[in-house]
């Protein structure tokens, strides 16, 4: 079972363990837009807020929750909060 999960992974085909159901986008993939859509959302309310919205900041934004995001920063991030409170 841990051989076909590999090679799975590998080949980008990804399964439900409880259903057998092909996922269309493999888990790290869907990490990385969930990074890219909280960060450019947060960014693009903050800036509504304040008036006015500068769309390529909000990009930017997105595109660095999405790098931030797939290296782990997030995950380290949480975890370190998690022990203060």
């Amino acid at each position: 079972m841990i051989t076909s999960k590999i090679s799975g992974i590998r080949l980008g085909i990804f399964k439900n363990v409880n259903n057998n159901k092909k996922l269309f986008m493999p888990p790290w993939l869907a990490a990385d837009a969930a990074g890219a859509i909280v960060a450019g959302g947060t960014s693009a309310a903050l800036q509504a807020s304040r008036g006015s919205v500068s769309w390529s900041s909000v990009g930017q934004t997105a595109l660095l929750g999405g790098v931030a995001s797939s290296c782990g920063v997030t995950a380290k991030l949480t975890s370190w909060f998690k022990k203060w409170f």
